[in-house]
C-alpha cells in the first residue's frame, strides 16, 4: 500500500511539475483570449452572454468551466490554463484504467504514463487554455465507459459513456467525429475467442452502448433551447471544403498539401516512435490505429484550414496503440534492445520539446503553422503582458483610453481579460477598432484632450509610413524569430 501511495505521489508530482512550471511563459494565444473573455462575460452579464460562444460556432461548456478558475486565480491566463491541466490529469488516470481494461498490465501502464507525460502533443495542449484538453478528457471518459461495460458488464460504464459523449459535444461539435471511433469499441473486447465480429456487434451489450451514446447526443440537443443553436454549424464552411469543391479540384490540395503536412505533424508531436504501430501485428493495435484514422480522415479530407490541434483527439487511440505495440516488442527477446533504444530516443526527443516549453517557448521546435500562430503573427500574445502592466500603472492615477487593432482575438480580448477585476476599471476605456488606423489616431487625438490616449497595433498592420507629429512610439515589443513587433503608441492632443 505504501509503495502504491508513493508511486501515486511521484506520478502526481511529475505530472503537475511538467504542466505547471512556467505555465504562462508562453503569452496568451488568440483563441485562449477569446475563450477566457467569454467566461468573464458569462459571469458579468449572465442573461446576455451565457451562450455567447455559440454565436461563434462553439458549444459553451468549455467557457463555463473556466469560470470557477477565474474566481480562484488573479491571472485569468493561469485560470484558463489550469482547467486544461486538471482535465489532463483526469485523462491520465482514465487512460491508466483504459490500459487495464484493454488487457494491459504493469509494463503497459508504465508506458502509458511515460507517453502521456512527455509526448509533445499531450504536454503542450494540456498547458493551453484551449478546448482540446477538455475535449480529449471527455473522449477518454466515453472510451473508458464503453470498455468497462463491454469487459465487466457494469452498468455504470453506460453512464460514463453517455456523459463522455454529451460532454465532448458540449465542448466542440467536432466530437461528432468520435462516433465512428467509438463504433469500433466492440472489437477491443479482451475476450473475443470464439465470438464472431458480426455476433459481437449484434449483441445486447452493443445495442445498450448505442442507446447510451444516443442519450449523449440527446443531451447535446438540449442546446436547442438557446436561440443561438443554429449558429453552432453556421461557420463550418469557413473552415471546410464542400464535397463539390473536392470533386472539382480541391482534392489536389488535400492529397498534395494537407496529407504530407498532417503526417508531418503527427511524426513531430508524437515522436517518430509512433511508426512502431505500423509494424505491430497485434489485433488491439490495428483496431486502435483504425480508430485514429477514422477520426483523422474526415478532418483531413474536408479541412480547408488545418492545425495540429485539430487532430489531437486521434492522439488518444494512437497513444494506446503505441503502448501495446512497444510493450509487445519489449517482451520479444530479439526486439527487446531495439525497442528499449527507440523508447529512450523518443523520450529524449520529447524532453527536448518539453524543456523549451517551460524554459524558452520561442525555441519550441514547433511545426511551421504553429510557429506562426503561437510565436510570430498577430495571434501571438508577445508584448501583451508589458502593455498590460503599462496600462495598469497609468489607470491608477489617470483616465486612460486605449484602442487596439481588431475587435476579436488577441486584441483587444488579450488585454481586456486582464482588467476584468481591476479596481481601477472606471479609469479605463479599452476597445478594439476596425478600418483605418489613421482615422483611429484622429479620434484618439480628440479623446486625448480629456484623458491619456494610446493605440496598440501590430507594426505590419499599421499601414502608416510616417506617423503624425502628435503620435509617438512609446514601446516596440518584437516577437520571436523576427516576427512583427507589437507597438504601443501614445496619441497627444491637437489643439
Amino acid at each position: 500500500m505504501l509503495r502504491s501511495r508513493l508511486g501515486l505521489g511521484v506520478l502526481l508530482g511529475v505530472f503537475l511539475g511538467t504542466r505547471l512550471v512556467s505555465l504562462v511563459k508562453l503569452p496568451v494565444f488568440a483563441d485562449e483570449a477569446i475563450y477566457i473573455r467569454w467566461a468573464q462575460l458569462a459571469v458579468n452579464e449572465t442573461d446576455k452572454y451565457l451562450f455567447l460562444p455559440m454565436l461563434d460556432g462553439k458549444p459553451p461548456l468549455h467557457a463555463w468551466l473556466i469560470v470557477p478558475f477565474l474566481q480562484i486565480f488573479d491571472d485569468p491566463l493561469i485560470g484558463g490554463r489550469m482547467l486544461s491541466v486538471l482535465a489532463g490529469l483526469a485523462t491520465l488516470f482514465l487512460v491508466d484504467r483504459l490500459v487495464v481494461l484493454l488487457g494491459g498490465r504493469k509494463t503497459e501502464r508504465l508506458l502509458a504514463y511515460v507517453f502521456l507525460l512527455v509526448l509533445p502533443y499531450w504536454h503542450f495542449h494540456q498547458r493551453m487554455a484551449l478546448a482540446e484538453s477538455l475535449l480529449v478528457m471527455f473522449l477518454s471518459l466515453a472510451f473508458y465507459g464503453g470498455m468497462k461495460y463491454l469487459n465487466q458488464s457494469k452498468k455504470s460504464g453506460l453512464v460514463w459513456l453517455t456523459l463522455g459523449v454529451a460532454g465532448s459535444l458540449w465542448v466542440k461539435t467536432s466530437a461528432f467525429f468520435f462516433i465512428p471511433m467509438l463504433g469500433l469499441l466492440p472489437l477491443l473486447k479482451v475476450k473475443m475467442k470464439g465470438e464472431s465480429v458480426i455476433g459481437n456487434y449484434l449483441s445486447e451489450k452493443t445495442f445498450k452502448m448505442a442507446w447510451a451514446g444516443l442519450v449523449g447526443v440527446i443531451i447535446f440537443l438540449l442546446l436547442k433551447f438557446s436561440p443561438l443553436f443554429p449558429q453552432l454549424f453556421s461557420r463550418s464552411l469557413d473552415y471546410t471544403f464542400t464535397s463539390k469543391e473536392l470533386l472539382t479540384g480541391e482534392w489536389r490540395h488535400v492529397v498534395l498539401i494537407s496529407l504530407p503536412r498532417t503526417l508531418g505533424w503527427i511524426l513531430r508531436y508524437m515522436s517518430p516512435l509512433v511508426l512502431v504501430v505500423l509494424v505491430s501485428g497485434q489485433r488491439r493495435v490495428k483496431v486502435l490505429v483504425s480508430m485514429a484514422l477514422l477520426y483523422m480522415l474526415p478532418v483531413w479530407i474536408y479541412g480547408r484550414v488545418l492545425s495540429p490541434r485539430y487532430f489531437f483527439p486521434m492522439v488518444l487511440p494512437l497513444t494506446l496503440a503505441m503502448v501495446f505495440a512497444i510493450s509487445g516488442f519489449l517482451k520479444e527477446q530479439k526486439y527487446k534492445i531495439w525497442a528499449k533504444a527507440s523508447l529512450g530516443l523518443a523520450c529524449v526527443y520529447s524532453t527536448y520539446f518539453m524543456y523549451f516549453s517551460m524554459v524558452d517557448p520561442a525555441k519550441i521546435p514547433f511545426a511551421e503553422v504553429d510557429k506562426i500562430q503561437y510565436l510570430t503573427e498577430w495571434s501571438s500574445g508577445y508584448g501583451i503582458p508589458q502593455v498590460r502592466d503599462f496600462i495598469a500603472e497609468k489607470i491608477m492615477t489617470n483616465k486612460v483610453s486605449v484602442k487596439t487593432e481588431g475587435t476579436f482575438g488577441t486584441l483587444p480580448d488579450g488585454l481586456l481579460m486582464y482588467f476584468d477585476k481591476s479596481s481601477d476599471i472606471d479609469n479605463l476605456n479599452l476597445s478594439g477598432t476596425e478600418g483605418s488606423y489613421a482615422k483611429a489616431l484622429e479620434e484618439l487625438a480628440q479623446v486625448a484632450k480629456d484623458r491619456q490616449a494610446y493605440l496598440v497595433v501590430n507594426e505590419h498592420r499599421l499601414g502608416i509610413d510616417i506617423l503624425p507629429v502628435n503620435v509617438e512610439v512609446l514601446a516596440s515589443y518584437p516577437r520571436p524569430l523576427d516576427g512583427p513587433a507589437l507597438l504601443l503608441l501614445k496619441v497627444n492632443p491637437i489643439y
